[in-house]
């Protein structure tokens, strides 16, 4: 049984703890908008990885930094 191809997407990584802290389908026509994003999340420090998603595929692990929910970079931080 082979899985159904959903597509590509650019994810922005914490380099802290790995987490995903933003993500952009890629798709065609959108060039132009897919190279400021990656620009602008480059800017930030974020590392940036380009996903092939399969339908059934595990979600990528969330940094949830910014929910009040611990996360292994506010761990670093406290060092």
């Amino acid at each position: 049984m082979s899985k159904v191809l959903l597509g590509h997407m650019y994810l922005a990584k914490n380099l802290k703890c790995g987490g995903v802290i933003g993500f952009s389908w890629k798709d065609k026509g959108r060039k132009k908008e897919d190279a400021k994003t990656i620009r602008k999340w480059l800017k930030r420090g974020l590392a940036v990885e380009l996903l092939v998603r399969y339908e059934g595929d595990p979600e990528p692990k969330i940094c949830t930094r910014n929910f009040k929910v611990p996360c292994a970079c506010q761990e670093v931080d406290r060092g």
